[in-house]
């Protein structure tokens, strides 16, 4: 039997030295939907909806697997990495490129059936886009 949980939301927080950057990224270019933003003495802040949120835990060696197939080389320097299911990986990630994210490795197909591109966005955090694959699509790279 399963106990429900007392967490009701899951939130990430993105200390950005360039704000301004950090919310045209994943606001406007990445598309995330502003719940509200707000100002103060010391600057603004901006909450953004992501769709459900998980908490993935993985051991280093885990972690390091995972950024040797996304990547081909061990590469996530902190220990937060945001992974984000989008309807089409290749599509957004050239999106991204275009307004500023940097291609960590090339778009993969993973034994877990994801269509994966690893990017990096403002203030280094590395971003997942996957893609779940249709049980019929091949897995191929």
């Amino acid at each position: 039997m399963t106990m429900p949980s007392p967490v009701f939301e899951l939130r990430v927080v993105l200390t950005a030295d360039n704000y301004e950057t950090a919310v045209r990224f994943y606001r406007d270019a990445l598309g995330l939907p502003e719940i509200r933003a707000f100002d103060g003495p010391g600057g603004g802040g901006t909450l953004l909806a992501a769709g459900q949120a998980t908490l993935e835990i993985l051991a280093r060696p885990v972690a390091n697997s995972v950024d040797r197939l996304e990547v081909g080389r061990a590469a996530t320097p902190t220990p937060i990495r945001l992974a984000l299911e989008v309807a089409d990986s290749d599509d957004l990630r050239g999106h991204l490129e275009n307004v500023g994210a940097k291609r960590l490795g090339e778009p993969v197909n993973t034994p877990w059936r994801h269509r994966s591109v690893r990017l990096q966005g403002p203030e280094g955090i590395q971003l997942t886009l996957f893609t779940v694959l249709p049980e019929t699509q091949d897995q191929a790279g």
